[in-house]
């Protein structure tokens, strides 16, 4: 059985469920390694980043610290043998393509997921430049072919460039809970809170709101949550009747998470309009609803009412089966394992 070397440079506990469902898949077919902090995974990775290499002051810092970090893996790994694939699942743009050369130059087979890696290199100059000089022989993984496209064709790398699905768990909940009211989630704290207010004041009672955020939002009919503990958040999820996510962070090149997990539940997902929602929209409309700040709630009432179940759930099957284990194991083949 070939082996895998899987390391998560930065994350805490961020991507904990995305390592978690890639390291799984993996497992089908690979003998894995992990190097991660101890929150990464849902279990005790074989080589734990110390917490001091998370601990910075300052974004230089932060840098400094994933350069030091990078170094100390690769004395701990080298006497591990070889590998037949070393696989980031997570990494920052600078300290990476630094460190790029010194890497393939270890491992023969080298590969990055790139998360919001591709979105910061539209905002930034010299990320770009850095993100360009990621040795060639580091293979880009992307989840969305217009993602590869984009490399390709306008950032023009010269990097090998991969398309594997973001994997996604079928929860199999219902589209309607049966109940006399609607409840609304909105799931996230970077959302357009000025938008959210609007829609509370045009809300009639038999409108309920969860949102999680850290600032107050009044109103009988809202409950405001800065945090959700152990399986409240899957709870709320599965219960509500449908997802608005008013984002102030444009999703064009990386995924929202929150969007896939309305797949994952079954939930109808109305949010702004950027490349990723208006790329899922036209491949699933009675999934992912597009809306702008001029949107009523009577209005996002009125097409969650007219979705129709039957397409509703083609459309989530369709999504599920290109997202699942099989789709993203055939792309990982892609690679010269």
């Amino acid at each position: 059985m070939k082996l895998v070397l899987y390391i998560d440079l930065i994350t805490k506990a961020g991507h904990r469920k995305f390592n978690q469902l890639v390291i799984n898949a993996l497992r089908k077919e690979f003998k894995i390694l992990t190097v991660a902090s101890r929150e990464a995974t849902d279990s005790i990775p074989d080589l734990e980043i110390p917490d001091r290499f998370f601990n910075f002051s300052s974004r230089f810092n932060y840098r400094i610290k994933i350069l030091q970090e990078i170094d100390w893996i690769i004395e701990k790994i080298i006497s591990f043998g070889k590998f037949d694939l070393v696989l980031f699942s997570s990494y920052e743009t600078i300290s990476f393509a630094i460190k790029s050369h010194r890497i393939v130059g270890l491992f023969e087979n080298v590969a990055v997921f790139d998360h919001n890696n591709i979105d910061e290199i539209e905002r930034s100059r010299i990320k770009k430049l850095f993100f360009k000089s990621i040795d060639t022989n580091v293979t880009h993984l992307v989840f969305e072919e217009y993602f590869k496209t984009h490399l390709i064709e306008n950032v023009k790398i010269k990097n090998n460039v991969v398309v594997v699905p973001h994997l996604v768990e079928d929860k199999k909940t219902f589209l309607d809970p049966v109940r006399d009211w609607i409840t609304v989630f909105v799931p996230s704290n970077k959302c357009d809170d000025q938008y959210i207010k609007k829609l509370i004041l045009g809300s009639s009672p038999d409108i309920r709101f969860v949102i999680k955020s850290d600032k107050h939002f009044a109103g009988q009919n809202v409950r405001t949550v800065p945090s959700f503990e152990n399986d409240e958040y899957e709870n709320v999820f599965a219960d509500c009747n449908f997802v608005i996510l008013p984002l102030t962070v444009d999703y064009n090149y990386r995924i929202s998470n929150i969007i896939f997990e309305c797949f994952s539940y079954s939930k109808p997902c109305f949010t702004f309009r950027n490349k990723m929602s208006e790329f899922l929209s036209n491949l699933y409309p009675s999934i992912v609803h597009i809306i702008d700040r001029g949107t009523l709630l009577d209005e996002i009432v009125d097409e969650y009412k007219k979705i129709d179940k039957d397409s509703f759930f083609i459309e989530r099957k369709q999504f599920l089966h290109s997202h699942s284990e099989s789709a993203f194991l055939n792309g990982i083949r892609k690679l010269p394992i």
